[in-house]
């Protein structure tokens, strides 16, 4: 117990598992469960990411609204695809009454040009929506664009999920053309 209190100690972030294979390299015989219940039993916690004071938190504001209409709420997501040199990002805008991908943009950049890009294209063939909704990696292109526009932004940090299969579904087609592209 010494021992798994002086390396929790200093690295507090360690597992069971990283604990139980540093015992057993140390010459301990010990297994997952007995490392798991010594933890437990001397109340070693992990010491887990805290949020910045900076960022600010928004109430959820499309909690419990019926989507009835075509322009009531958009949702945008940005995601990567793995390359043989990199990576490639990108941004889907979706309508969530018709789950309809409105548009998308790839860019090997991780910036905000290509997502204000394809939030542009949007806004110029439909009209503006009542609520844009984005999870915390979108949120930086919302700051670029959507405090000047007249919607809504209903960010908490929480994506909702079949927003995020929308896209990762999306992602996946995207990556499966691509392969089939460099056979040919």
């Amino acid at each position: 117990m010494q021992e798994i209190d002086r390396v929790f100690t200093q690295w507090p972030f360690a597992g069971v598992r990283q604990m139980c294979q540093y015992l057993v390299s140390l010459g301990y015989s010990v297994g997952n469960k007995h490392v798991r219940c010594l933890i437990i039993l001397m109340g070693c916690k992990p010491k887990t990411s805290t949020p910045s004071p900076e960022n600010k938190r928004y109430p959820y504001l499309l909690r419990g609204l019926d989507i009835t209409g075509s322009n009531q709420v958009w949702s945008a997501d940005i995601t990567y695809i793995p390359m043989c040199k990199g990576f490639l990002y990108l941004v889907a805008i979706i309508n969530w009454h018709c789950r309809k991908f409105l548009s998308w943009r790839l860019s090997n950049a991780m910036e905000t040009d290509f997502c204000v890009a394809a939030l542009e294209e949007d806004l110029a063939k439909h009209s503006i929506p009542d609520n844009f909704n984005t999870d915390q990696d979108g949120f930086r292109f919302l700051q670029a664009f959507c405090w000047t526009k007249e919607f809504a932004s209903p960010r908490t940090g929480v994506a909702v999920g079949w927003t995020m299969s929308l896209s990762n579904t999306f992602s996946a087609k995207l990556q499966v053309q691509k392969r089939v592209h460099e056979r040919l």
